[in-house]
């Protein structure tokens, strides 16, 4: 019996190293187990004059269904020299929902890039008025009241429209291009009827 021990007792660096790589291993694997899925995250482009990320952020998380377990934020200044940049890189590689300045629209709206707008599927949710291209939804009327989400009065810039629009191959867009999930559109409805 002491034989074993003492065997024992010289590979102990060998039973430490197996133990660590285990307990590393289970945290490891419990992490990847308790990631939000696909369908628990959402991802916004928000393009608004100088609001705290955090304030937009928390309105959101209060505004979000229960089963969404992340939220993806990105919020730049639509007059930033480095918007365009962000809108590729940020935007139309990452995000499900976009809230841009109709100005921005206009003048370099990338078509094929949002889904355009099937009204049967869209009304069952709320009701709407789009823009000339048929794929975005009125978000701010000119002259209004800023929206909790958004900044748009400056002294620099004149208020303009703003709209949201979904990326056309987003997970959560549903029958707009025969995903599986609603939560865009169920985000928007939320949006739309703040107080």
């Amino acid at each position: 019996m002491n034989k074993t021990f003492k065997k024992t007792l010289k590979y102990w660096y060998v039973y430490a190293t197996a133990i660590a790589i285990s307990v590393a291993g289970s945290i490891y694997y419990c992490d990847l187990i308790n990631l939000p899925r696909n369908e628990e995250t959402i991802s916004l482009f928000v393009s608004t004059y100088g609001k705290n990320s955090s304030e937009i952020h928390s309105y959101l998380k209060a505004k979000s269904p229960q089963y969404l377990r992340e939220i993806n934020l990105f919020c730049i200044d639509p007059m930033s020299a480095d918007f365009d940049y962000y809108m590729v890189n940020k935007g139309l590689n990452q995000a499900d929902i976009f809230i841009l300045r109709e100005g921005y629209l206009f003048e370099k709206l990338i078509n094929d890039q949002f889904a355009p707008l099937k009204s049967d599927i869209v009304n069952g949710y709320f009701s709407y008025e789009t823009d000339s291209s048929g794929k975005g939804i009125l978000f701010h009327k000119k002259d209004e009241e800023d929206h909790p989400l958004i900044s748009v009065k400056n002294e620099k810039y004149d208020d303009e429209n703003y709209y949201i629009f979904y990326r056309v191959n987003s997970l959560h867009i549903s029958g707009l291009n025969d995903s599986k999930f609603d939560t865009a559109l169920k985000f928007t409805k939320a949006l739309l009827e703040y107080e």
